[in-house]
């Protein structure tokens, strides 16, 4: 072989050897951008779904849908609140009431038993007196 042919050689090997790392690079390159459109793809996906449906498929469990109710509906719950508060004051009132009874009657046991101490009082100054 001659100087010249062997520089060809040199230089087709050169040239294979570019080729092959130019292909791999660009496998590389395309892997690297089939993974950012699934990675792109997915958060759309996310970013278009529902919060119902994004919590189901992470936590793999079903969100309960809330109820919606009719104005009907909403007017009798609204009703029943009512009532239930208008009894929970009726009970509010009717404690405060047992309070103040059960207060009175405190005083009214006090005014007695100092009443009654009072009258003891004076019966001893009248018998000092009559002896």
């Amino acid at each position: 072989m001659t100087e010249e042919d062997e520089a060809i050689e040199t230089i087709v090997g050169l040239a294979e050897s570019t080729n092959e790392e130019l292909a791999k690079a660009e496998g590389e390159r395309s892997q690297v951008k089939e993974k950012e459109k699934e990675t792109a793809g997915g958060v759309r996906k996310s970013a278009m779904e529902r919060l119902g449906k994004t919590k189901e498929r992470e936590n793999g469990e079903r969100v309960k849908k809330r109820r919606v109710y009719s104005g009907v509906e909403t007017i009798a719950l609204s009703h029943d609140k009512g009532e239930k508060e208008v009894k929970l004051r009726q009970q509010e009132i009717d404690l405060k009431n047992r309070e103040l009874e059960l207060r009175e009657l405190e005083i009214s046991k006090l005014s007695d038993e100092r009443s009654f101490e009072r009258e003891m009082r004076a019966r001893e100054v009248a018998n000092r007196e009559q002896k």
